[in-house]
């Protein structure tokens, strides 16, 4: 009885783990035989193959990437078109009884780029060309007036036109593909435009000036004084375009006069200012002592900073320039250098005389003082300069910059008042800053500008009258 009880037993455990593996089999089975997929930026569909024996669905986590379909193996899926230039991917979750399996789906971005996608252009009118690499039609517009542009198969032909300012500009012609824009940057610099003076102080009798003028397009001068009479002479390639300016003689009886002539060149006009009065300063009644005032750079920033001390002129070439030092001048501001473990030494400015006018020239060589032993450590070279300085602080070495002290036509106490030089792109002269340096041989060291010494609104006042 014993051993039939054993048997059963063992008969009943072996029928319990034959149903446990019948129910295993039996169990819900999911998985992806197969993905077939064909997408483009203009979309397209894909399907899905899997294996199994329950009742198969899928979702999508992306509106993109829909699933229009689930059949007993194979999940259908729609593609939108996409216009963007990153790829972007959606999962498809597929669920049968129990189980999950999720695909993910992967689309390319657009492509789409230019090359070159920026210019740099002159002031007078240009085209430029950029290839377009795309795959889905595109548009231009441009975002600024004077760009336009023309489409080329997958070329986009660009046009600048002229410049007629004094001011650079920059612009764009914007590229569009679906959400994606590019712009082409084109970067235009302003038109030459300049005089070689931008005022005349002239006697009584009559004269003739010329007045140079640099200029990229055609330009016209005029005035509306009567005493004043205007024409254009071209240059030979080897001189200038010139506004010549004709004065008529002044009335003996009668007082200074004061007259402008414009220039006109593009959207801008420059003016020559002329003066005229009953005579005019001789270079031999000009040297002597003078009383300067001018403001400092800290004047921009604290009142009361202004600074007063004796100028000096004497004839440096006969007829045309002196030299001017100044005395009481800080030994580490303007007009000074130091020798190599010696005192400070002052170099002299030069002053041109022009018409009347004392001007000081951008640009020059003050001094310059060597030790003649070059192959010695010691042997210092100074080389001392002027550069002109704008409002904004910037400096510039344009050598048709100028600083021009006025008469004011007085003969008792002369004054000359020092106004806003040569006039560049962008650039009207405040002042001066001085720039020295000092070179070892073996050893170079430079200093650069300081702005701090700045000497800006001079007025030079002579001490004794003129006879």
């Amino acid at each position: 009885m014993k051993n039939k009880l054993i048997y059963y037993a063992v008969l009943l455990a072996f029928f319990v783990a034959g149903c446990s593996k019948d129910n295993e089999k039996e169990g819900t089975i999911l998985k992806v035989i197969e993905s077939r997929f064909d997408i483009t930026v203009k979309g397209g569909t894909g399907t899905i193959i899997v294996e199994t024996n329950g009742v198969l669905d899928a979702k999508s986590d992306a509106d993109w990437c829909e699933v229009v379909s689930v059949s007993d193996n194979t999940v259908t899926v729609a593609i939108a078109a996409y216009d963007g230039l990153p790829n972007r991917t959606a999962t498809v979750t597929l669920t049968a009884g129990d189980r999950k399996e999720k695909v993910a789906v992967t689309q390319t971005g657009t492509k789409f780029f230019a090359t070159p996608n920026s210019f740099e252009s002159g002031s007078k009118t240009a085209t430029y060309k950029t290839v377009i690499y795309h795959d889905m039609a595109f548009t231009v517009q441009s975002a600024a007036e004077w760009i336009s542009g023309t489409v080329n198969t997958d070329t986009v032909i660009i046009t600048v036109d002229d410049n007629k300012t004094l001011s650079n500009r920059t612009g764009a012609m914007e590229i569009t593909a679906g959400i994606v824009t590019i712009p082409i940057t084109v970067t235009q610099s302003a038109m030459r435009f300049s005089l070689s003076q931008n005022s005349i102080n002239t006697g009584k009798d009559a004269a003739v000036y010329k007045v140079a003028v640099t200029h990229d397009f055609d330009f016209e001068a005029a005035t509306a004084d009567s005493w004043l009479h205007v024409s254009v002479t071209a240059g030979n390639g080897t001189t200038p375009d010139t506004a010549v300016i004709v004065i008529d003689a002044l009335d003996p009886n009668a007082s200074e006069r004061q007259g402008v002539v414009s220039v006109t060149s593009g959207s801008e006009t420059l003016t020559v200012a002329v003066k005229q009065v009953p005579r005019i300063l001789t270079y031999a009644e000009l040297p002597g002592e003078y009383t300067i005032t001018a403001e400092l750079y800290s004047s921009l920033y604290y009142s009361g900073t202004t600074f007063t001390a004796t100028l000096t002129l004497e004839v440096r070439e006969e007829g045309k320039s002196y030299n001017a030092t100044i005395d009481g001048y800080f030994p580490d501001n303007a007009f000074f250098a130091d020798t190599y473990g010696g005192q400070y030494e002052q170099y002299p400015l030069v002053i041109n005389y022009v018409n009347g006018s004392l001007v000081i020239p951008n640009g020059q060589l003050v001094a310059k003082d060597a030790d003649e032993d070059f192959d010695s450590p010691t042997a210092w070279i100074w080389e001392v300069y002027y550069f002109a300085v704008s409002q904004t602080l910037s400096i510039s070495d344009d050598s048709a910059l100028t600083y021009v002290g006025k008469w004011d036509g007085a003969l008792d106490t002369p004054v000359f008042t020092f106004d806003d030089g040569g006039v560049s792109s962008d650039f009207a002269v405040m002042g001066f800053v001085p720039y020295w340096w000092n070179r070892v041989p073996d050893d170079e060291n430079y200093d650069f500008p300081d702005y701090g010494l700045i000497l800006y609104d001079w007025v030079l006042t002579k001490n004794d009258p003129i006879p």
